[in-house]
């Protein structure tokens, strides 16, 4: 057994998957101020 026998060299992406995955996400407004609140906390 060698030691690539297991890395896979495939680099699909499926374009409805992240369009979805996209659209579920929160804005970046969001994130900033989640990231500030847990400035303040720590």
């Amino acid at each position: 057994m060698s030691k690539n026998e297991f890395i896979c060299d495939c680099n699909i992406i499926h374009q409805d998957i992240v369009n979805n995955t996209l659209k579920k996400m929160a804005n970046e407004s969001l994130f900033n101020n989640l990231a500030n609140f847990f400035k303040i906390l720590r």
